[in-house]
């Protein structure tokens, strides 16, 4: 029965040992392919952001930034063209304070862009003649991610910012494969205790038959130890009782 105990123990470390590998495969899995597709996107859109500032000549830059409206025109109707053909949520042009020059996005054009976009490192790096591209952020419950290039004036010197900014759906879908990753890790672990409690209560179970048959056995050993020495006790006074008899 012991045996059968330390079976069933194995088992359970078995059952623990599999569940385990298995959560953490499908965890390494989850964390690879999410950082891959952010490098994927950050690649491309570094790349928008620096072909798109090609676009825009120096003349350009120093007529927006004294606000010059057929340069504002001009750019403009680039960026929404650049935003169809890039699948982009937005495309703007910053001055160095990081204010919006031009945006694609109308309604908040008049706003400061680090009020929109958390990512003051990414536009210094920008700023100091960088292209670079944000780490992945959350707007209201959208995934978004940005890249950014420099916009040079005649002199060679960085005079705007260019910024685009494209959304991840897919991490939408990663997000719930992290939930579903979730509750495969609970329900593991609970299938886990499930067969722990299981393997206590047989074990406990076990014990005590083990120590019911050993009560049982002890006291069938008694009993015949009992008859035998009865035995052995009424054969002599049987022969006294005949010898008794003859005499």
């Amino acid at each position: 029965m012991r045996a059968r105990g330390k079976a069933a123990l194995a088992a359970v470390i078995f059952t623990a040992a599999v569940l385990a590998a298995v959560n953490i495969g499908w965890w390494w899995y989850y964390s690879s392919i999410t950082a891959y597709l952010e490098q994927q996107l950050s690649r491309r859109l570094t790349t928008v952001a620096a072909t798109a500032a090609l676009h825009i000549s120096p003349r350009q830059v120093e007529a927006l930034t004294i606000d010059n409206l057929t340069a504002y025109a001009d750019i403009l109707l680039y960026l929404d063209s650049l935003t169809v053909l890039d699948s982009l949520s937005e495309a703007a042009v910053l001055d160095l304070d990081f204010n919006y020059l031009v945006s694609t996005r109308q309604e908040i054009a008049a706003d400061k862009y680090l009020l929109a976009q958390p990512n003051f490192d990414t536009l210094n790096a920008a700023a100091q003649g960088r292209p670079t591209a944000s780490a992945l952020y959350n707007i209201e419950g959208t995934y978004l991610k940005s890249a950014y290039a420099p916009l040079y004036d005649s002199s060679g010197e960085v005079a705007a910012i260019f910024a685009a900014e494209a959304g991840a759906g897919y991490f939408e879908l990663l997000r719930s494969l992290r939930r579903n990753l979730i509750f495969l890790a609970v329900g593991s672990a609970a299938a886990v205790l499930v067969l722990l409690l299981f393997y206590i209560v047989y074990n406990r179970r076990l014990a005590a038959a083990e120590e019911k048959l050993f009560q049982t056995g002890s006291q069938a050993t008694l009993g015949r130890m009992v008859a035998v020495v009865s035995h052995e006790v009424k054969n002599p006074l049987m022969i006294m009782r005949a010898a008794g008899e003859r005499l």
